[in-house]
């Protein structure tokens, strides 16, 4: 790969659920991209949530990586999706994306006893808790919204999300190219240097940020996509 001018920065994308192996995938494209020295990395995201256990995870993981962290909201960031986008310190997002935040889910089983209903009782309060106060570390949330999402589902177009500093930057419409999976020529690389072993990928981004295909000053990149 050769030497090329600027930042190196490492493209992915996810879509899907908050889990202990998509977590797992997510960090480790992230570990990669450290190891590769890369110089930021750049993830187009979209999740309905999932696990709160593995999102607290990632939003650590995010947090303490050596390495400049952008996330583009490019669909839905529901629930503790929201705190694994709040971890970047730079954050875009789509025009016609959303997020929404709720309370936490609790498992209710037939025939449960009051002691094991109060434990499942107490474990959602506190994860309400830690997701509250990473918000609150993160973003500008007003009272009422927090509080209104204690009880009930709370959505959150672009234009709020940047009031409230969600947002970094409501982003223009993002530019996808199909890029083949085999080593680029030299001049490929000067537009985007990447090796990948799992077939075609959808190469998202935003148009504010990346100069246009034909540009040979484009910055190099390693570019992948997260399975969910």
């Amino acid at each position: 790969m050769p030497d090329l001018a600027g930042k190196k920065t490492a493209y992915y994308s996810f879509a899907g659920l908050i889990e202990p192996g998509s977590a797992s995938r997510i960090a480790s494209a992230f570990n990669l991209a450290v190891n590769s020295r890369c110089d930021e990395v750049y993830l187009c995201f979209s999740s309905l949530g999932g696990t709160i256990a593995d999102g607290v995870f990632l939003y650590n993981h995010i947090r303490g990586l050596p390495v400049d962290v952008i996330i583009h909201n490019t669909g839905t960031v529901a629930s503790i999706a929201v705190a694994i986008f709040v971890a970047a310190n730079t954050r875009h997002c789509s025009g016609h994306s959303v997020f929404m935040i709720h309370p936490t889910a609790m498992p209710i089983q037939e025939n449960m006893q009051a002691e094991r209903l109060q434990a499942f009782l107490n474990a959602a309060l506190a994860d309400d808790n830690r997701t509250e106060n990473i918000l609150r570390e993160r973003a500008r949330l007003p009272d009422d919204i927090l509080s209104a999402r204690r009880t009930k589902d709370v959505h959150i177009t672009p234009e709020d999300a940047v009031i409230i500093s969600l947002l970094v930057l409501l982003a223009k419409p993002l530019v996808i190219w199909t890029m083949p999976t085999s080593r680029f020529s030299e001049r490929d690389a000067l537009r985007l240097c990447t090796r990948h072993d799992h077939g075609p990928m959808a190469i998202q981004r935003d148009d504010l940020s990346v100069p246009e295909p034909h540009d040979a000053q484009m910055r190099a990149g390693v570019v992948g996509l997260i399975g969910p």
